[in-house]
């Protein structure tokens, strides 16, 4: 597909504020072959696109994979990659693949669209009303840079055959661009998805789009709320992260074991009410599941000792066990010495990614939770709490204030976590160098997915550069920093 008419008049879209409502659709089919297309996000999972960019009867079929990209930008990536999981499309394009019904729905792995946005759509009563109704489209050319920028294009219906709009002077489309959103206004709403890209002809020589109509706009409602069901929204929490790391630390220290959901929101929502922190740890102290799993029943020593084989995982030191064993004799509570543990810099330095995790996952959603794919890729993070696996690819991650979760898996990575207290997650066990520029021994971390058995570390050729390694294949270097500062290293 290419219908340029005179000048191409496509531009490429600025990237510095990505738009993710568009994007860039990749499906590989069972003969091998792979397409490239374009779309629109139009729910929290579902990408509106043209039917034939995942489902093309001369290669098979339906689309035995696809890969979907939000704002794509190059190598620049800043929502990530998904996947989708299911199609849904009309019976009369798969028996007669007729551009009548050149559309349909891709429902994605992911709810990406709650830090994309999404776009609304709708139709036009009567077509014949358009001729000189200006019309934008957005998407991603195959003959313009590999199909690996967004571009847009404009213009306005010369002609309508049923539910196709024609172009014959202007709205430029070439392959990749099907699929891309049509937008315009109306008298009721600006930028609504009235159509897509869908085919060329000739004699003359147009572009087809197809008009979205009453039908179709049905189909598609009904397509989207099928798989909304088992959609929840982001998570977010009028409470602290400090009363909802007290309790979780409270769980995994006493108990052993995480937090179940509705037992830490209650006991959270008792610390919203102002309720004593003793007085819960005493509760727990008198749990059942306490007393049958752990024995905290015995003498002072015995409770002492159990408190550090239990909570910090290792054996009393002698100052340690003397100094809290004073503590007990002269009035202080269990409830009190259970505290000091529970708030020891140890204990919350050991436990920092658990309750890091436990709030994410119960309270409060990451601002943007990123996938990346076996590409080269650049991603760039938010000012809030970011997650992203880079997947494989020679990527470069930049964090930016928030406290990010920065796994760089295989490959060899770049990493700027930011500001913030940041994780840098990595498996020794991947081939690969990966590069942290501004690692803070007062805030950042490190994470191994798999306990190194023999971590070593040496300087980088040439320079002073701090290098952590387990075998030949994989290393981590930390710019500016020396084996002198490898003391001070956190890992979690």
């Amino acid at each position: 597909m290419k219908m340029i008419f005179g000048t191409d008049d496509r531009v490429l879209v600025d990237y510095t504020n990505p738009d993710g409502r568009f994007v860039q659709i990749k499906s590989t089919f069972s003969n091998g072959v792979t397409l490239l297309g374009s779309g629109v996000m139009v729910d929290v999972n579902d990408v509106l696109t043209a039917a034939h960019t995942f489902y093309s009867v001369e290669n098979g079929g339906l689309a035995t994979s696809v890969e979907v990209t939000p704002s794509s930008f190059n190598d620049y990536k800043p929502f990530g990659t998904t996947t989708a999981d299911h199609f849904y499309l009309t019976d009369e394009w798969t028996l007669n693949q007729s551009y009548q019904y050149d559309y349909g729905v891709i429902s994605l792995a992911s709810p990406i669209g709650y830090q994309t946005g999404w776009a609304n759509y709708g139709y036009i009563n009567d077509l014949t009303t358009t001729a000189d109704t200006l019309m934008t489209s957005y998407g991603y050319t195959s003959d313009v840079k590999n199909a690996d920028y967004l571009l847009s294009t404009s213009g306005t219906p010369d002609a309508v055959n049923g539910n196709i709009l024609l172009f014959r002077d202007d709205l430029d489309a070439s392959g990749g661009q099907s699929g891309s959103p049509v937008l315009t206004s109306t008298d009721t709403q600006d930028d609504i998805v009235i159509g897509l890209v869908s085919h060329q002809s000739y004699f003359p020589d147009e572009n087809g789009i197809l008009a979205l109509t009453a039908d179709s706009v049905a189909n598609i409602d009904e397509w989207v709320k099928t798989n909304d069901e088992n959609l929840s929204p982001p998570k977010t929490t009028v409470y602290k992260f400090e009363d909802v790391q007290d309790i979780s630390l409270l769980y995994l220290g006493l108990l052993n074991r995480a937090p179940d959901e509705d037992g830490l929101k209650y006991w959270t929502n008792q610390m919203n009410k102002d309720a004593l922190y003793y007085d819960i740890i005493g509760s727990f102290l008198d749990s059942d599941e306490l007393n049958t799993n752990f024995d905290y029943t015995g003498d002072d020593q015995s409770f002492i000792t159990n408190l550090y084989k239990n909570i910090l995982l290792r054996e009393a030191d002698s100052s340690g066990l003397e100094y809290w064993l004073n503590e007990l004799a002269t009035a202080a509570s269990k409830e009190k010495v259970v505290s000091g543990f529970l708030e020891s810099v140890e204990y919350k330095e050991s436990q920092s990614l658990n309750t890091y995790t436990i709030w994410h996952n119960v309270f409060e959603s990451f601002s943007r939770e990123i996938a990346g794919t076996s590409s080269n890729e650049i991603f760039t993070l938010t000012d809030l709490d970011d997650y992203i696996d880079a997947g494989a690819g020679d990527d470069v991650i930049s964090g930016l204030a928030g406290d990010d979760y920065l796994y760089s898996n295989i490959g060899n990575d770049t990493i700027t976590g930011g500001d913030g207290s940041d994780y840098f997650v990595f498996d020794l066990s991947q081939a690969g160098i990966d590069t942290i520029t501004d690692f803070d021994l007062a805030n950042d971390k490190i994470h191994f997915l798999v306990t190194p058995q023999n971590l070593k570390m040496a300087n980088v050729d040439g320079s002073s550069d701090l290098v952590l390694y387990e075998d030949e294949d994989s290393y981590i270097v930390l710019t500016g920093l020396t084996k002198d500062d490898y003391s001070d290293i956190s890992f979690v």
